[in-house]
């Protein structure tokens, strides 16, 4: 076969990716320089604002009202007025910043806020304000752990345009979570933000964007990681009722990157997921092999309705397979090998694509050891499920499995 022939049987080349994504360099809050006056101990009132001893926490009620340059130790912010500004700010008790109607137009500008554990958001707007911005922030809980925030950000209504940039946002359970009334939707413009080193507790749901209903709009140029081996880092809502274009991202981790959903996964919206775009993504392998820990994606070819849903463009970032193509769960097929080899014995991948492998052990069956060529394998713990998962990013054609075991044969379920 000639080299021209070969070269044009090859698929194009991924697209260069952005020259820097957010990191921790290039995002949130920047408070260096500010001489902070702090409240109560040094000011309990200005134009527009007031320090409400009783709840603990600074009182927003006046038209346009800036608040600038304030730290406040224990307790937050309760925002009533309208076109209220917000920055240069450091929030460090339990309340964070809330805004409830009429709170429309909200700007939250280079503010950082750490927010023990147990809160609903470091940054919540209930039912009613709209047209509110998060930006250049740096949104925490205190620890990864029992610390940890339930939300950076919290949408709670039907929001015709929400923006958020610029921002670093950790230790939180979810980064940002619309959880709106189920005939609601939430619009976002939401990019360059930087989310990473998610928290958890036990029989949380951690995700990097948490869509309890609608959301539409578009979320491009984040960082979007999370290092646990659970949940997502965007589960699209089953049966979203507006577009949303998730576009020119870096993300990795969870148990699955992208989550589709199932048609029973969410009551109020029954069904499939529909209307999502996913294009220009770049997938990366520096927390699980397979981008996440089952693999990139998950149920998002769950009925397809009508072709509403775009997958294309989208590339593993790093890792062996750099600069390759994604394939959207249509283009995944299972197969089940006709024989199951002899304990000792290689076995190549048969199909001629990357695969992933997962080996069962079932009753009577004890798996006594497992390698591979030329990839390593992960063998769960002692004591956790009976189940071997080699990563599909790196099980090429070209390589092999070997189990050792006694009694019953193991079973194996590929795909590719």
């Amino acid at each position: 076969m000639s080299r021209l022939l070969r070269a044009a049987m090859l698929p194009p080349p991924a697209p260069a990716p952005a020259t820097t994504f957010p990191n921790a360099g290039n995002t949130g809050a920047n408070l260096a320089g500010f001489n902070l006056v702090s409240v109560p101990s040094q000011a309990t009132s200005g134009p527009g604002w007031s320090w409400n001893s009783g709840s603990n926490y600074v009182y927003i009620s006046g038209t346009s009202c800036t608040f600038s340059g304030y730290t406040i130790p224990t307790g937050g912010i309760y925002v009533h007025g309208a076109n209220s500004l917000i920055e240069n700010c450091y929030v460090g008790g339990s309340f964070g910043i809330y805004g409830s109607t009429p709170a429309n137009y909200t700007t939250v500008n280079n503010c950082q806020l750490v927010i023990p554990g147990g809160g609903t958001g470091c940054v919540l707007f209930e039912a009613g304000p709209s047209y509110n911005t998060v930006s250049n922030c740096t949104l925490s809980g205190t620890n990864q752990g029992a610390g940890r925030m339930s939300s950076g950000i919290v949408c709670n209504n039907a929001d015709p345009l929400f923006t958020m940039f610029g921002n670093n946002i950790f230790w939180v359970k979810n980064a940002f979570e619309n959880a709106q009334a189920p005939t609601g939707v939430c619009t976002v413009d939401m990019y360059g933000n930087y989310v990473h080193d998610l928290g958890f507790v036990a029989l949380d749901h951690t995700d990097c964007i948490y869509m309890s209903y609608g959301l539409g709009g578009n979320i491009y140029g984040n960082t979007l990681f999370n290092q646990l081996a659970e949940s997502d880092i965007v589960d699209p809502t089953a049966m979203n009722p507006t577009p949303l274009a998730i576009t020119g991202n870096l993300m990795g981790g969870a148990g699955y990157v992208v989550y589709g959903g199932t048609p029973t996964d969410h009551v109020s919206y029954s069904g499939p997921a529909q209307f999502f775009t996913f294009t220009g993504n770049y997938f990366t392998t520096q927390f699980f092999p397979n981008g996440g820990y089952y693999g990139p994606i998950g149920n998002w070819g769950v009925g397809q309705n009508g072709g509403t849903n775009v997958w294309a463009d989208n590339y593993w970032y790093d890792g062996p397979l750099a600069g390759q193509l994604v394939p959207s769960v249509e283009a995944f097929t299972y197969h089940t090998p006709p024989a199951v080899p002899a304990s000792g014995t290689p076995l190549a991948n048969p199909f001629g694509v990357p695969c992933t492998v997962v080996v069962t052990a079932p009753a009577g069956c004890t798996l006594t050891g497992v390698s591979s060529t030329p990839q390593t394998v992960l063998i769960p713990p002692a004591g956790a499920t009976s189940q071997i998962m080699i990563p599909g990013a790196t099980m090429t054609a070209a390589a092999s499995v070997t189990l050792t075991y006694t009694g019953t044969a193991p079973t194996w379920t590929w795909t590719a």
